[in-house]
């Protein structure tokens, strides 16, 4: 198996960041992803991004519809994977998926490598402190780990913690 990276420019993984950690809420974000492959490693890029920001729930976290139909739309378009983030502000350690969230991807996935013809998909959700990653590259129903992320030749490792649950 190929390592696994998403790079990011400093700037905007610090701008990331801030959005995610600013609120008391739970918060959300769809990056645009190129990708290439060598030998050894699959490193996903981040193209652009948008900031979904109609949340008012603390422990609960929907993207409406209309707002997923134009990713999908925008990234189909501009031939981009996907990666969605969502924070978990009451983590301050240890941060993993939750049960919801592993269902909820479960149902997802597998409709968005359908949208987008099976481009690899990834999802992260963000504590105060660290993050869990999971990536699906062949199919829509198999999880892989994120090797790390990388911000400027700095490698952020996930909890992987998800990899340990049962629906993980």
């Amino acid at each position: 198996m190929k390592s696994i990276f998403l790079k990011f420019k400093k700037k905007d993984f610090l701008k990331i960041k801030k959005f995610l950690d600013e609120s008391r809420f739970e918060q959300n974000i769809f990056l645009f992803l190129t990708y290439s492959e060598n030998t050894t490693s699959l490193i996903f890029e981040v193209g652009d991004f948008i900031y979904i920001d109609d949340n008012e729930d603390r422990y609960y976290l929907e993207t409406k519809d209309e707002i997923i139909s134009k990713i999908i739309k925008k990234a189909f378009l501009k031939n981009f994977s996907l990666c969605e983030i969502h924070s978990h502000p009451f983590s301050f350690s240890n941060t993993t998926f939750s049960e919801f969230d592993l269902s909820e991807l479960a149902e997802f996935v597998p409709y968005i490598f359908w949208r987008l013809e099976k481009k690899p998909y990834i999802a992260l959700v963000f504590g105060r402190s660290d993050f869990d990653a999971k990536v699906w590259l062949k199919d829509g129903n198999t999880s892989v780990r994120l090797n790390s992320i990388i911000v400027n030749k700095k490698f952020l490792k996930p909890t992987n913690i998800s990899f340990q649950k049962k629906y993980g």
